[in-house]
């Protein structure tokens, strides 16, 4: 919440909305948790493999998970490595854990090439 002063004698406090999470982000979520509030290594596993990346094993999932766990965690959670709604959703928009895909630019002038035909 943000305080301020106006006129030296009110203050107005303001609520702050933190953004929320877009629906086809919580749709993923819910389809490959299986309802649940946590995502494992399995299910993360399970998503990665339907998104087309090719040989995802468990530790890829479980690597995956510790450093996303690493950057946005400030407290430390005990027992099975999970990923919560906002930890996937940071996945998915990071571009260090997740980039984005790199076409050659051929291949982007091939394609552009079609689309004026």
């Amino acid at each position: 919440m943000g305080t301020y002063k106006c006129c030296i004698f009110f203050t107005r406090r303001f609520a702050l909305s933190d953004a929320s999470t877009p629906g086809d982000v919580r749709m993923l979520f819910t389809r490959h948790a299986g309802g649940a509030p946590y995502m494992g290594i399995d299910e993360l596993r399970r998503y990665l493999a339907a998104s087309g990346e090719a040989h995802v094993d468990a530790d890829t999932a479980e690597r995956i998970i510790d450093r996303v766990l690493q950057e946005r965690s400030r407290t430390p959670r005990f027992g099975k490595p999970s990923l919560t709604i906002d930890d996937f959703q940071y996945f998915l928009f990071s571009e260090d854990l997740n980039p984005p895909i790199c076409h050659s630019k051929e291949e982007s002038f091939d394609a552009m090439e079609k689309l004026e035909v």
